[in-house]
């Protein structure tokens, strides 16, 4: 089933403690991605291979991940997925419509896939593109856990700095508004007074001058 907004899970796989984010890829729910991607050590970009009208707009999306320089050298799997659709495109398909020369290189790496859970009586059941995927994006990983680890650590504390920042100016600038807003409603609220008390004013004129003529006319 495709992602709606954002699932979490945690799991053990090839010697690795895994923490997987899977994110939805519909247009409103894209712009949350850069906040992961300084956290993580590699990438799965799924694509739906049997659908060819939104082919063209997965390498565009796709174009604009690979740009976030977050994600540079790390490794990048690619799933041409729902491989027994009617249609479906194939791997090698898959990669020319998103731009890639090649299948594999090392940093990405397209694989076709089928991402359907079987039961079976030892339980759930993978397939085996989307083991081989992961397989192969944990062993990059791996490769470069080290230097890899290192710079996941810097720049996740470096963007959550920069992200601390941005919520004290948010703050900062909320709490102006505010003050301005306050002082907007002060002036206008002196303004109505000042012309309650001129019309007052002026109603007290016109009845101090119906005395003064009713007066006058009392004596002629």
């Amino acid at each position: 089933m495709p992602t709606f907004g954002f699932n979490n899970e945690s799991l053990t796989r090839g010697g690795f403690d895994v923490d997987v984010f899977d994110l939805g890829g519909g247009e409103k729910i894209r712009g949350i991605w850069k906040a992961y991607m300084a956290d993580v050590h590699g990438c799965a970009f799924v694509v739906d291979s049997s659908d060819d009208s939104r082919l063209d707009e997965c390498a565009d999306v796709f174009a604009r991940t690979l740009r976030d320089p977050h994600l540079s050298g790390k490794p990048i799997v690619v799933f041409a997925n729902k491989q027994d659709a009617p249609g479906a495109k194939s791997a090698e398909e898959v990669a020319v419509a998103l731009g890639l020369t090649t299948l594999r290189n090392e940093r990405h790496r397209v694989v076709a896939c089928t991402a359907l859970r079987k039961e079976g009586k030892e339980g759930a059941a993978g397939d085996a593109g989307v083991d081989d995927g992961m397989r192969w994006m944990l062993e990059k990983v791996g490769e470069d856990w080290d230097e890899l680890n290192l710079r996941v650590t810097a720049e996740a504390e470096a963007a959550r700095a920069k992200e601390e920042e941005l919520k004290k100016e948010r703050i900062k600038r909320g709490e102006e508004a505010r003050r301005e807003r306050l002082e907007q409603e002060r002036l206008e609220q002196e303004r109505l007074e000042q012309e309650r008390l001129e019309q007052e004013r002026l109603e007290q004129e016109r009845v101090e001058e119906g005395k003064r003529v009713e007066e006058g006319e009392r004596v002629e």
